[in-house]
């Protein structure tokens, strides 16, 4: 979405010129998704805990592993999602056919794991 917004305002100001080169925005998309993630991380665990949406803890682990995992809190994959499509949505190029195939393959996986875990 503001890849598109300042792609049209490249030729008033030249300097955003540098937001045509891929390696800019993927770093601009990792650390879009790295605030996000720091940013929803804590209150997204916080909810997760008091609603009690934990892990089933195996018993044919490790004892030790048994006693770590006392109380983490499920869903996890659901924050790294979300930062990685904020991240692709703020600076991909939604018109390029490849960007739009990588959010289609995503949100299926998305679902077919979510799917899963319920």
């Amino acid at each position: 979405m503001l890849y598109s917004l300042i792609v049209n305002l490249v030729d008033q100001f030249g300097f955003l010129n540098v937001f045509k080169y891929l390696t800019f925005r993927t770093g601009l998309a990792m650390f879009t998704s790295m605030f996000v993630v720091l940013l929803i991380g804590t209150p997204f665990i916080k909810f997760f805990s008091a609603r009690q949406i934990l892990n089933p803890i195996r018993d044919d682990g490790p004892s030790d592993h048994i006693i770590k995992k006392i109380g983490t809190p499920t869903m996890g994959g659901v924050l790294i999602l979300l930062g990685l499509f904020s991240g692709i949505l703020l600076w991909g190029d939604l018109t390029n056919y490849h960007i739009l195939i990588l959010l289609f393959i995503l949100s299926s996986y998305c679902s077919l794991v979510s799917y899963d875990d319920y």
